[in-house]
């Protein structure tokens, strides 16, 4: 048996600016408060280890963690966010021209053969969310801290829920209906059966 302790990374400056984001911004002020609140969550959460993506944001959230539990911290690229057009970062999504093509990326997200650019699909997420399952399910600790991004949580969680009957109808349903907060804590179990969502999402650290 295996649980696992997935975390949202802290407010971002690409949250607050409702940006598209690279791996390079930081946590606001607000954001570093939050990582570590929930990084006291921790100090009576029992982990072996933490993964963590390799940008920033959700990096500096795992250091936070670390230092309180004293675990081990491993990044990989495997738990980044969901990559957008390179040409896009730092670009806010409130701008008209932006947004459109937003509502472009979202309208071919589940088709195969279209690309705006550099970003990935539904299809291109779904196989590096495997990839990362695999990963956590390979890991030797039982109690596994992964901190990563929103979307790509959500990814994850899709992908254990409805493997190979995920789709992108099912999938683009979930994430519209399953929001997370930043320093969310959701707990998985995985047992001989499969896959157990025991918490989503809690915040209780924030107030």
């Amino acid at each position: 048996m295996k649980t696992v302790y997935f975390v949202r990374h802290g407010e971002s400056e690409g949250n607050v600016a409702n940006a598209f984001q690279s791996a390079v911004e930081k946590l606001t002020g607000v954001g570093e408060k939050q990582a570590e609140l929930v990084a006291r969550r921790f100090a009576s959460i029992p982990v072996d280890v933490i993964l963590a993506s390799t940008m920033h944001r959700a990096h500096h959230t795992a250091e936070k963690i670390a230092e309180v539990t004293g675990k081990e911290l491993i990044s990989n690229d495997i738990f980044i966010e969901v990559l957008r057009p390179t040409t896009l970062h730092g670009q806010t999504k409130n701008d008209p021209d932006i947004k459109a093509i937003d509502d472009q990326l979202l309208e071919h997200f589940g088709n195969a053969d279209w690309r705006h650019s550099d970003e990935e699909n539904f299809f291109d997420l779904q196989k590096r969310a495997r990839k990362a399952i695999a990963i956590i399910l390979e890991r030797p600790e039982e109690n596994i801290c992964v901190v990563t991004h929103g979307f790509f949580l959500r990814m994850m969680f899709a992908e254990m829920m409805f493997g190979k009957d995920l789709t992108p109808v099912i999938f683009l349903h979930m994430n519209r209906v399953m929001k997370t907060f930043n320093t969310g804590i959701t707990k998985m179990r995985h047992e001989e059966r499969g896959w157990l969502l025991l918490v989503w999402n809690d915040h209780a650290h924030l107030g």
